[in-house]
């Protein structure tokens, strides 16, 4: 796995990724704990030959705190996620997430004109 940091606004976000000729599968850990949930279970993913995308949200594992953490909601955490994907050029992908976070992913694919994804 690549690890990266990926510049928003004020302050960095972390994230960790695999490109692979398979689809891209987006991680979403739930709020409050960091993309190392998913130890465990992507590697399951890569030996299937899917591409992979973890990321920590402000405030969360490698991803350092901001100073504004009212400003942390879901609606603005897809808007990082948003900005990450342009960055790396993923145009199609699937998202696997639990909790609240599936919120996140689902104002991500509101977000996405059609026919990219």
């Amino acid at each position: 796995m690549e690890e990266k940091y990926f510049n928003y606004e004020e302050f960095k976000i972390y994230y960790r990724l695999k490109k692979q000729e398979g689809p891209w599968l987006l991680f979403f850990n739930p709020i409050g704990i960091n993309l190392n949930i998913w130890d465990a279970i992507y590697p399951q993913f890569i030996a299937q030959g899917y591409s992979i995308l973890l990321w920590d949200y402000p405030n969360h594992g490698k991803s350092p705190s901001i100073k504004n953490i009212n400003k942390i909601n879901q609606e603005y955490l897809s808007e990082i996620i948003l900005g990450i994907i342009n960055h790396e050029g993923i145009n199609s992908f699937n998202t696997v997430s639990i909790c609240g976070s599936n919120n996140i992913s689902l104002l991500l694919s509101s977000k996405i004109e059609i026919g990219r994804a």
